[in-house]
């Protein structure tokens, strides 16, 4: 049991049962019948079986050079052809059966290749249909500088949530996010997410947090108000991983990061019982295994319940893990469709009990974490160090934190419960 220290009071999370209890007696461990227990959440587990998510990386070509960019690392390669897509696409509904439940788009930048991308969606949805199952829903990470009003008018017809990456004030953004010739990106960026929220699109941002951000004197909390200004429906926020110098931070420097990132979770959680929430995806992905009781038994998606198919067919457990040794066919390939099931379920079948920093962690049942954080570095599968392991930590005790606060109050949980199902 899992205890947090809260001004006057302690919060515990039983990570066996997801309960989560107050208590106004801060130096012990209640029993079941403490006097003063406050039973927060509580309630019964399922474990998710579907493929949650495609990952089609349908141009491993960029009109960017980030400094801290993963694809970096590889060489760079053509856009996914139509038939590659087609090949994928029918591949994967085969195997699921139609049940794939989310399409995301990646690259490199998939506004280049945006034949590929309309035709991935029409294909999709007729796949779907065939096997009497709903569409799946579509979503993609762009840079956000291609969004002319045309196709913004087409990303909204197709209701696609595009994810734009956006690493805080200009200051610090336009240090780390230039174009292929060096120039400033910041005002191209907002420009495009104005224009998707002005069609009605669901547009979120994400962050890649690092030191020149601690050298602006820019926040957690200063980079994730910065995107809700801009319209951001959740902010995906971490500090940068792999060895970027003068971007990645040490494990001191991580170390030094914690409360920040556990009260910019508490803040995200509290916002909710107001009018405009700001929501941390990290924090709030807390509240939706707690509320919904989604348990992940694996550290990682990756491989278990989602895949990435890069432009040449070849196919991996996500794009962070383009390695010979996580290789899991080629889509082309005549027995694909009886491989890849069994290639999968080695990813599933591989517990975080397997790994003794997590298997003696109070957070393994909630926590959904990342192999692409070491594995750039050290080839194989792996939880992320400590130190960044308690970055994610501190981020889960704001959001328990956070959920605490709500639920003392009942006009603002009914507040909250109200915003999250909006």
């Amino acid at each position: 049991m899992k205890r947090i220290a809260v001004g006057e009071h302690s919060l515990f999370f039983d990570p066996s049962t997801y309960n989560l209890w107050r208590v106004e007696a801060p130096e012990a461990e209640p029993p079941v019948d403490h006097p003063q227990r406050e039973e927060l959440v509580t309630a019964e587990v399922h474990v998710p079986t579907e493929l949650n998510k495609l990952t089609l990386l349908i141009s491993e070509l960029c009109n960017f050079s980030c400094l801290y960019c993963c694809g970096n690392a590889y060489a760079k390669g053509q856009p996914m052809s139509r038939d590659i897509l087609e090949l994928a696409l029918d591949r994967f509904m085969a195997i699921y059966r139609g049940q794939v439940r989310a399409i995301m788009f990646f690259g490199g930048e998939p506004m280049l290749n945006q034949p590929v991308l309309w035709h991935a969606m029409d294909r999709a949805r007729a796949l779907a249909t065939r096997h009497d199952q709903p569409p799946p829903s579509f979503s993609m990470v762009s840079n956000g500088s291609l969004f002319t009003p045309a196709v913004v008018r087409r990303l909204a017809d197709y209701r696609v949530r595009v994810t734009v990456s956006l690493d805080g004030p200009a200051r610090v953004h336009d240090r780390q996010r230039l174009t292929r010739d060096g120039r400033p990106t910041h005002a191209l960026v907002t420009e495009g997410i104005a224009r998707l929220r002005a069609a009605g699109v669901i547009t979120n941002v994400e962050v890649t947090y690092s030191l020149r951000h601690r050298e602006a004197g820019v926040t957690v909390l200063d980079t994730i108000q910065h995107a809700h200004e801009y319209g951001a429906g959740e902010v995906h926020l971490m500090p940068v991983c792999g060895d970027f110098p003068g971007l990645t931070p040490t494990d001191e420097e991580l170390a030094g990061m914690v409360a920040e990132f556990r009260a910019a979770a508490r803040y995200s959680i509290e916002s909710l019982a107001g009018d405009s929430p700001v929501i941390l995806a990290s924090a709030f992905r807390v509240v939706e295994v707690l509320s919904l009781r989604v348990q992940m038994p694996q550290l990682c998606f990756a491989g278990a319940n989602s895949a990435t198919v890069h432009a040449d067919g070849n196919v991996y457990p996500c794009y962070l893990l383009r390695d010979p040794s996580q290789w899991m066919g080629n889509i082309a390939d005549a027995e694909f469709v009886d491989a890849f099931p069994i290639r999968s379920a080695g990813y599933r079948n591989k517990p975080k009990q397997d790994f003794a920093q997590c298997a003696e962690c109070w957070a393994n049942k909630i926590c959904f974490s990342c192999y692409g954080v070491e594995f750039p570095r050290h080839k194989r599968l792996m939880p992320p160090r400590p130190a960044f392991c308690s970055v994610q930590k501190g981020i889960m005790e704001g959001a328990l934190e956070g959920v605490a606060a709500l639920r003392s109050d009942p006009m603002a949980w009914k507040r909250a419960l109200d915003n999250i199902v909006k």
